[in-house]
């Protein structure tokens, strides 16, 4: 069985679009569905994915090195990323709306 094609990279735009899309579902997730971070890497990972995928350069090393299939790379420190910076954005919202009840 020969290797699965290389991904074909992304525009910068669409790239980035993407990953806005996913960042809005890790969000919506958190907040509105309550969810952890595994259980969305592990049950929701199709509306994340851009979040969970490999770099380019990765799937190159994986193929140099005789991986067979498709390469089992998923990044959940994105994910964690993003709930780290979620919960300093809630902080500094917290701390504006307590300064702004002050004057």
């Amino acid at each position: 069985v020969p290797p699965p094609p290389r991904p074909e990279p992304l525009s910068q735009e669409e790239d980035a679009q993407q990953i806005r899309k996913a960042i809005r579902a890790t969000l919506k997730y958190m907040h509105m569905e309550k969810l952890e971070i595994p259980f969305i890497a592990i049950y929701r990972k199709e509306y994340v994915s851009p979040l969970l995928r490999g770099r380019v350069e990765e799937w190159a090393t994986w193929q140099e090195e005789g991986g067979g299939g498709a390469p089992r790379v998923q990044r959940w420190e994105l994910l964690w990323a993003v709930h780290d910076w979620d919960r300093r954005y809630q902080a500094l919202e917290r701390r504006r709306r307590g300064l702004h009840a002050r004057l």
